[in-house]
């Protein structure tokens, strides 16, 4: 079963950001010529009155998690309010791309489908915080810098968005303890990208006493009331007129800065998935969920369900795939089944547990390894069903890059 809509509603939910295409695994390839990633040439068709369209890409902080409004009061929207505003002949689509608590690791298998297939003109892109704000793990650049190529490679100006917690913006520490930060800028600098860094923007002011994070931190340490998010939108909106004014022009360098190992990336959708075993069937996606950006229905299109209340055996899900790099994407409930994975018969970690608060549905990934030998594999998922025969697997697609 795959979701279908007619044209009218695809309309519809265009205009509030949130309609899905149907599309099989897709291979990330170079389409040069199609556009320059150039911010003058975009605020030059901004200014000629043309149609264009603006993805933001992150987590939380670009969701606008802690926000009155994240429709009205994050930093996505202020930025969005204030790039109608100055450029006011523009016709603009504004696209939200933002799941709270993922990174680039996910976002790599994101990218055609939550970005690219709106064919965008500009992509603001975070992750500085959900990579790891204070860890400079390798493998977590080699992702971002492949989903950054990989917009760069479609000719799309992209504004890296270097968030911050509460922490990174206190006197007491050093801006150098920020060590994504640190790592991302190595990429800004090699790719000519455009930058906002909120912290740069947002330290000084901590220091001259213009802004107090106990009061732009009200909730917790980690996302901001309204203030904070203004202060973030702050640093967006100088960063894109700098990259506009200095004629910012997006390259790909000949070698990577970190890795092209992920370049080559492949999002397998459940439905494109062939000869499903016994006891596995395409349905459709849960349409509620915990809070809005945790809806999976905004995120995959079908839903491939083991039920334990159904399945007279378990029959495990077997997928052959090429990379080094595997996970996978769904949704759960409270009851939701975890499941045991193996990689060419070899255990992957232990239980993989995909359940969430009770009476709530929230999506899940698991990212079950990103150092794999390159080569052929073959992944093996297995249900655990409980005694009360009670829950459902819940598959939305699988992800895997590399060679």
């Amino acid at each position: 079963m795959t979701n279908g809509f007619s044209f009218f509603k695809i309309a519809m939910l265009a205009f509030i950001s949130c309609f899905t295409i149907h599309y099989g695994g897709i291979m990330n390839t170079i389409q040069a010529g199609e556009r320059s990633p150039s911010f003058a040439e975009f605020a030059k068709r901004a200014e000629n009155g043309e149609k264009l369209n603006v993805v933001f890409l992150g987590g939380s902080l670009t969701w606008g998690a802690n926000a009155s409004d994240e429709q009205k009061t994050s930093y996505r929207a202020y930025t969005s309010l204030w790039m109608r505003d100055h450029f006011p002949k523009a016709s603009f689509w504004f696209y939200d791309a933002a799941i709270g608590g993922t990174g680039s690791d996910l976002g790599l298998f994101r990218i055609e489908r939550d970005v690219l297939q709106y064919k965008p003109d500009l992509v603001f892109l975070d992750f500085t915080v959900n990579d790891g704000v204070d860890d400079d793990s390798f493998v977590r650049n080699e992702s971002y810098e492949a989903l950054l190529r990989t917009m760069i490679e479609r000719g799309v100006p992209v504004m890296q968005v270097l968030l911050g917690v509460k922490h990174n913006f206190e006197e007491k520490t050093t801006l150098e303890s920020a060590k994504r930060r640190l790592c991302h800028l190595k990429i800004h600098e090699a790719y000519h990208t455009g930058l906002a860094d909120t912290f740069t923007y947002i330290r000084p002011l901590v220091a001259k006493g213009e802004i107090d994070l106990d009061h732009n931190y009200p909730f917790e340490g980690t996302h901001p009331n309204d203030a904070g998010y203004h202060r973030f939108f702050e640093a967006a909106r100088d960063g894109l007129l700098k990259a506009i004014e200095d004629n910012v022009v997006c390259t790909i360098p000949e070698k990577p800065v970190y890795s092209f190992r992920f370049v080559p990336h492949t999002r397998l959708n459940v439905s494109d998935i062939p000869n499903l075993p016994e006891g596995w069937a395409i349905n459709y996606t849960l349409r509620t969920a915990h809070w809005f950006d945790g809806m999976a229905s905004r995120w995959m299109d079908d839903a491939l369900v083991f039920d334990a209340a159904k399945a007279e055996s378990v029959t495990p899900l077997t997928i052959d795939f090429t990379g080094s790099f595997i996970g996978l994407f769904g949704e759960a409930d409270g009851d939701g089944l975890a499941f045991k994975a193996t990689i060419d018969g070899k255990p992957v970690g232990e239980t993989w547990k995909t359940a969430t608060r009770p009476n709530n549905n929230l999506f899940f990934w698991r990212n079950l390894s990103m150092n794999l030998k390159p080569g052929k594999h073959t992944l093996q998922i297995t249900p655990v069903v409980p005694e009360t025969k009670k829950g459902q697997l819940r598959i939305g697609f699988i992800g895997y890059a590399g060679e």
